[in-house]
C-alpha cells in the first residue's frame, strides 16, 4: 500500500484566517500616533494624483518588500527608482516623499 501526501484545498475557514493574520500583521506595522503610510501631500506642485498612484504601489510593495523590490526593479528605470525610494525610506533622512519626488522628476524628463 503506497500513501500520497497531497494538499488539501482551503477552505472559507482558512482562507478567513489567512486574511485575519494579514490584517493583524498590517495592523501590527501601523502604530496609533503614526496612521497609514503615505505620501505628505505637495500643494505648491499638486503632487495629489502621483500621490494616489504611488500609495497604491506603496502598498503592493509592503505586502512582500523583497518580491515585489525585485519586480518593481525589473519594469523600468523609474520603477527602480521607486523601489530603490521605498526601500530607503526612514534611512539617513530619506522620506517617502523623497522617492516620489525622483519619480516624478524621471517623468517629466
Amino acid at each position: 500500500m503506497t500513501v500520497t501526501a497531497s494538499k488539501r484545498p482551503l477552505d472559507v475557514d482558512d482562507r478567513t484566517e489567512v486574511k485575519a493574520k494579514k490584517a493583524k500583521l498590517l495592523k501590527e506595522t501601523i502604530t496609533k500616533d503614526q496612521g497609514p503610510l503615505g505620501f505628505v501631500w505637495d500643494g505648491e506642485n499638486y503632487s495629489c494624483a502621483y500621490d494616489s498612484v504611488l500609495t497604491i504601489l506603496l502598498s503592493i510593495w509592503m505586502q512582500n518588500p523583497s518580491k515585489w523590490k525585485g519586480h518593481f526593479k525589473d519594469m523600468k528605470r523609474t520603477m527602480n527608482v521607486l523601489a530603490s525610494g521605498f526601500h530607503h525610506s526612514g534611512e539617513n533622512g530619506r522620506t517617502l516623499e523623497s522617492a516620489r519626488n525622483k519619480v516624478r522628476h524621471l517623468l517629466h524628463q
